[in-house]
């Protein structure tokens, strides 16, 4: 089984000063490690990595993937989503002491997340797996998402996988 959960746990930093800061000393995150697993080198394929939320409430997860993101590729400046993901999402929120925006897709089931980068506007193309996923088929679409060789999209991981869970998210009422 992969290790999802090894990012290592520290305390955010100052934010560069071309980020709209709102706080001069941002808190320690309180929620739990991302279960986040990315590619080495950034940038060079389909996707970069998969995500697999703990819910369907973009407002609260999205907090914790900025908050713990590995600094050493930079700072999130931007967040696209796909809304069939989803069943509460932001405009935009607080990481870090800086107010990130976030929107949708036009298409809504990409099953993907990409965030811009600050600085280099790099874009990170992340794999979504859905919160309520078998974690035997979390676990496979993890791998096929950072398989170096793979060229597959998000939703061609997802319906590859059998597990219903994966390939069609329930909706709940909000």
């Amino acid at each position: 089984m992969s290790d999802y959960t090894s990012l290592p746990e520290r305390r955010p930093t100052a934010t560069p000063a071309a980020a709209p800061v709102i706080e001069s000393d941002p808190p320690v995150p309180t929620s739990p490690l991302p279960r986040l697993q990315l590619k080495p080198i950034l940038g060079e394929a389909v996707l970069d990595g998969a995500w697999w939320p703990r819910s369907r409430d973009l407002r609260q997860e999205l907090p914790s993937l900025t908050d713990y993101w590995p600094l050493e590729h930079g700072r999130i400046a931007r967040a696209l989503y796909s809304t069939a993901d989803w069943d509460i999402a932001p405009r935009r929120i607080v990481s870090r002491g800086s107010i990130i925006p976030a929107s949708s897709f036009p298409d809504e089931n990409t099953h993907k997340i990409i965030l811009t980068l600050a600085g280099n506007r790099r874009r990170i193309e992340l794999l979504v797996i859905p919160p309520d996923a078998d974690p035997t088929h979390a676990e496979q679409a993890f791998a096929l998402a950072i398989d170096t060789s793979n060229r597959h999209t998000a939703t061609q991981i997802l319906t590859d996988l059998t597990e219903p869970a994966l390939t069609e998210p329930t909706r709940r009422p909000t």
